[in-house]
């Protein structure tokens, strides 16, 4: 296949359950990579929103998506899940064993497909788009393909904190060695999750680099823009405004922001706090809200393409994660904002909040030293301001798009990775 001369072939390789972080990442630098240096396309397994997601802010480039007809674990596992074999001690200790051997079978099928992927497409940097590690099967499948069919550069993105080792141990392990080996660079958001992959999983400090999520300067909203979702979201007359905004899954905490309303609402009075985000947890937090009598203060706003600019009603943004947070683009954003916030002291949010300076940083599942921080905050505005100043501060200083395309594009002419690890 023909190309500009002076160009490189850079070809993404991603396995998409929800659209969340990590697509977010995958977005930002496929339309972010110099188009008179770089060619772009994307290999997708899974999500068949992934086109049209990526098309959403296409103002660089248009983007090629080839997918996969891969089967994995996320669309075909039928096992019964692991909160039903909890009512059975002994299949719940050994319940990774019929997933672990599940996983191998779909290997066998899935691999000489990854290899024709990837074969004969004149690709010069393999940049593999990993949730979390270790992630998903076809993305560690993908480096070891990369490597036997000759990709010079290969590359993967971690999003996550590393998970802990589990049957088969032993075959786990190795794989871990055959990938890190197959890899050039192992690139994480935050020091944290690069600690994880060191500690936990064993992967060389030598193959770790950091390099900080960007994104794109917000701007200024609109008075009009705002006073609209003001309306639309029932948000009317004085009072104090928190948010949360993420996929309602147990790790993301929201539970947690809800059993703090009662108190905020007794010390403040009028409240409003909005939910931006879907999942499985929805219909339980929904519950709780009622059971607490603050229903009527709550806003689910469910999936919204314009959650930044719901952010900037926000007094406080809230992060409640109570788990598995490398370093959440949600913070970056409310930073950006100028937006003070409140979150859990785990992985690498104390990478971007600077507790007592650009935030507040309380115990992970405390509900009662969440409530108190978002009251002192939202009791002392001045003080709050000042944090949200600070914030935009390191925003600009740290998570700028620019500085990320920066660190990513001399890593990929580079070919090896820069000390990650401080």
């Amino acid at each position: 296949m023909s190309r500009p001369p002076g160009r490189k072939r850079v070809a993404f390789f991603t396995e998409v359950g929800l659209i969340g972080g990590a697509e977010r990442f995958l977005r930002d630098v496929v339309h972010s990579l110099d188009p008179d240096r770089y060619e772009v396309e994307v290999v997708c397994v899974g999500n068949t929103a992934l086109p049209s997601y990526l098309r959403e802010h296409a103002v660089a480039r248009e983007v090629a998506v080839r997918s996969l007809a891969l089967r994995t674990l996320g669309t075909n596992f039928g096992v019964v899940g692991a909160r039903s074999l909890k009512r059975v001690p002994l299949l719940y200790r050994w319940r990774s064993i019929p997933k672990g051997l599940l996983r191998q079978t779909k290997n066998l099928r899935n691999w000489p497909i990854i290899v024709r992927a990837l074969r004969d497409r004149r690709i010069d940097i393999l940049h593999i788009n990993n949730g979390g590690y270790p992630g998903g099967e076809s993305c560690r499948l993908a480096a070891v393909a990369a490597r036997q069919v000759g990709i010079p550069v290969r590359v993967m993105t971690v999003h996550n904190m590393a998970e802990t080792v589990t049957f088969p141990k032993r075959l786990e392990r190795s794989r871990d060695v055959q990938i890190a080996a197959a890899l050039d660079v192992v690139v994480t958001g935050s020091q944290a999750s690069a600690r994880s992959l060191l500690e936990v999983r064993g992967f060389p400090s030598g193959k770790l680099q950091v390099i900080p999520y960007g994104i794109p300067d917000p701007g200024i909203g609109s008075r009009d823009r705002l006073a609209s979702l003001k309306a639309e979201l029932g948000i009317v007359g004085p009072g104090v405004v928190i948010g949360v905004v993420g996929s309602f899954e147990p790790r993301k905490g929201q539970e947690v922001l809800i059993r703090t309303l009662p108190a905020i609402k007794a010390r403040l009075g009028a409240l409003k706090a909005i939910f931006v985000g879907e999942g499985e947890r929805l219909a339980a937090a929904q519950a709780l809200s009622h059971e607490l009598g603050v229903a009527g203060d709550v806003i689910f706003a469910g999936y919204r393409r314009d959650a930044l600019e719901i952010m900037r009603l926000l007094d406080v943004l809230a992060l409640p994660s109570v788990g598995q947070e490398s370093l959440p683009y949600v913070v970056i954003e409310a930073m950006a904002l100028g937006k003070p916030v409140v979150g859990s002291r785990i992985a690498g949010v104390p990478e971007e909040i600077e507790d007592g300076v650009t935030g507040k940083l309380v115990a992970p599942g405390d509900s009662a030293a969440l409530a108190e921080a978002l009251i002192g905050l939202l009791l002392d505005r001045d003080r709050a301001s000042e944090m949200g100043r600070q914030g935009r501060r390191k925003y600009l200083a740290e998570f700028t798009l620019s500085r990320m395309m920066t660190q990513l594009e001399r890593m990929y002419e580079a070919g090896r990775c820069a000390p990650a690890l401080t």
